[in-house]
């Protein structure tokens, strides 16, 4: 009987060095995580990118159609 209780508690204390490196490794994951940004931060960023490339789009087109309008000057 004592042989029994000597393995149970060897297989306890190994599942508790077990999950002790369990929540060492989930306490890594948690703060390396924290450091993302969240889903609001990445589509306010797609967002102004979008943006950005629309509005440059449109200063290109509006500074061709104005060269356009212009009198040749080739002689």
């Amino acid at each position: 009987m004592d042989t029994r209780i000597a393995v149970l508690e060897h297989r306890a204390e190994a599942a508790d060095q077990r999950m002790a490196r369990m929540e060492d490794k989930l306490d890594r994951l948690i703060e390396a995580t924290t450091k993302l940004p969240s889903s609001n931060a990445m589509w306010t960023m797609v967002a102004s990118v979008i943006g950005i490339c629309a509005a440059s789009v449109g200063v290109i087109v509006a500074i061709l159609t104005w060269l356009q309008g212009l009198p040749s000057l080739m002689f």
